[in-house]
């Protein structure tokens, strides 16, 4: 698929990214472990915290858990993650990484006419908690070069409801994050490449997909997500990126492809 292109660019890049710094004396040495939080099996820092815009706040409640929330998104859809670091050796770590979820403030919210509106007026929500839970295994196969995998699933135990209490959720995006409430589960996997480009350029390139099993009007539907991101880090306390999001997803009426670009700041103190 032609879209496919941009992580084949990326996965390229970080080759070549890799390729420089083994020849660069400068940057022969072992980088130290990561300050700033993402997509890799470790935590950030203890008591190291970081706010953003977009993303969650990350906490680090000792050398080997980290917590993350958003601290406006939570009054809207409460939720905590935790991050755990189960194993580390060398340039390999793996992590065990939860999250829980209340989902139904934010499906009223969002059942409205007008701005703001993706589900019908007349929708109920029912009384739902989500959990999600994922190994996380990363490898720094170069200085300053990390790739990250993903295994996980989702489920959301939930009181009953009709399609006419609730109908789908397909907004792109959302549509596999709330699926879990309209199947039994929805398992997934990613895989992540983040590194230096030069010195405080960043970039972070991803892949992940979902499985949506036996949906109402859809049957088994699926979900592929791929980003690139570009991220200036001024030290250790403020970072700026910009990137592009694509989500194509299997819905009731059509396979669509759908594109986000975003900009974010963050802040770690």
């Amino acid at each position: 698929m032609k879209h496919c292109l941009s992580a084949a660019l990326a996965l390229a890049l970080g080759s070549h990214v890799a390729s420089a710094h083994a020849q660069d004396s400068a940057h022969a040495e072992q980088e130290p472990r990561p300050i700033w939080s993402g997509n890799h099996a470790r935590p950030v820092p203890e008591h190291r915290l970081e706010l953003g815009l977009l993303q969650n706040g990350h906490y680090g409640l000792s050398k080997r858990l980290e917590l993350a929330l958003h601290p406006l998104w939570f009054f809207a859809l409460p939720h905590v993650e935790l991050k755990a670091l189960a194993a580390e050796q060398g340039p390999l770590s793996l992590a065990v990484r939860g999250r829980l979820a209340y989902p139904t403030i934010f499906l009223g919210m969002v059942s409205r006419e007008g701005a703001g509106g993706l589900l019908p007026k007349t929708s109920s929500p029912p009384q739902a908690l989500q959990i999600e839970g994922e190994l996380l295994g990363s490898w720094d196969f170069a200085p300053a070069q990390t790739l990250s995998a993903a295994l996980g699933v989702a489920v959301a135990p939930h009181a009953s409801f009709t399609s006419a209490e609730m109908p789908l959720l397909d907004f792109p995006f959302l549509y596999p994050r709330f699926a879990p409430l309209y199947t039994v589960l929805v398992p997934r996997a990613a895989l992540y490449l983040e590194g230096r480009l030069w010195r405080s350029l960043y970039y972070e390139a991803s892949a992940l997909g979902f499985l949506m099993p036996q949906l109402p009007d859809v049957g088994t539907a699926w979900a592929l997500e791929q980003s690139l991101a570009l991220e200036y880090r001024a030290g250790d306390r403020v970072a700026i990126s910009l990137g592009t999001r694509l989500s194509e997803a299997k819905y009731a009426y059509a396979t669509r492809l759908h594109y986000l670009p975003f900009a974010d700041v963050r802040f770690g103190f």
